[in-house]
């Protein structure tokens, strides 16, 4: 275990009990005439690894086992240098198990061994929780952190327009909602970061319309051309912002 200001603390024993803990957590709705739920990540769940350590004096006339307990201690309070407890780097052997950055969750069921004749701390049990840390980071990775409650006259085109400016990405938010085709009166709509969609392309999936977007001539494209043309328009619909 390695401290980002006091150096490196080496456990005497192999540690008993290794277990790590991963997990995530998925909301799962359904749909009309679906044979299984529509799943969809949320979050995941804080990662934690948990051990039993021994710590024991190797010489009876210093107290490393009461110095080491003393260390830990402190890594696992708050540290006034730093203004938060500690980040520390922690891995087991050649790094079969490692977390690259954690904190010390808990220092539990502390057993102390019988002291030595010179009133020294022998030895000391103690099951050790330690929490993985990430660094914080606005830029990072986020998800669908904007709701909207639907009120009378909102749909899918007019609130991407408001969020987004695109009317357009109103196909793309409709379809992350299967279970809301059709907007209702204080319904809770969710709105993803630009990052999450932005390989996602508005197209017409029906087939009379299939290819009318792209650049290459198709005869799809050439028909919605022309029926522009025939009405001199270059927007199908037009959203007024209230």
């Amino acid at each position: 275990m390695e401290h980002e200001l006091d150096g490196e603390l080496q456990g005497q024993f192999e540690p008993e009990d290794l277990t790590e803990n991963i997990g995530t957590n998925y909301s799962q709705t359904t749909a009309l005439n679906r044979a299984h739920p529509i799943t969809q990540f949320i979050s995941g769940n804080l990662e934690t690894m948990t051990f039993t350590a021994t710590l024991w004096n190797r010489d009876v006339l210093f107290g490393e086992a009461n110095d080491q307990l003393e260390l830990l201690k402190k890594w696992a309070r708050r540290d006034d240098r730093l203004g938060r407890p500690a980040i520390m780097k922690f891995w087991v052997g050649d790094g079969m198990a490692t977390v690259a950055q954690c904190t010390i969750a808990s220092l539990g069921g502390i057993k102390y061994k019988r002291p030595t004749m010179g009133g020294l701390l022998k030895g000391v049990e103690l099951s050790i929780t330690l929490n993985r840390y990430e660094n914080f980071n606005l830029k990072g990775d986020v998800g669908e952190t904007r709701y909207h409650t639907v009120a009378d006259g909102d749909y899918y085109e007019l609130l991407t327009a408001k969020e987004y400016g695109s009317p357009m990405m109103g196909d793309i938010i409709r379809k992350r909602n299967p279970d809301k085709p059709a907007l209702r009166v204080a319904e809770i709509v969710k709105f993803p970061a630009k990052d999450k969609f932005r390989k996602d392309r508005v197209e017409p999936k029906s087939i009379p319309l299939q290819g009318s977007f792209k650049r290459r001539p198709t005869p799809q494209r050439a028909l919605r051309l022309y029926m522009f043309d025939q009405r001199n328009r270059s927007k199908i619909s037009h959203i007024i912002k209230g």
